[in-house]
């Protein structure tokens, strides 16, 4: 039980720092820093997919 609470916490964060993210792709008007943060999201949104 605490261990499946613990998860959807975690799931939280992610999709919460994925938004935060996201936001800041569309704000950067470089495109190396989209790409960098782009790079940075992958990882959250394949976590929040649970695909490993």
């Amino acid at each position: 039980m605490m261990i499946t609470i613990l998860y959807f916490v975690y799931i939280l964060i992610a999709v919460y720092i994925g938004i935060i993210i996201l936001i800041e792709v569309f704000n950067q008007k470089n495109w190396k820093n989209q790409l960098s943060l782009i790079l940075i999201l992958i990882p959250l949104i394949l976590r929040i997919f649970q695909i490993k």
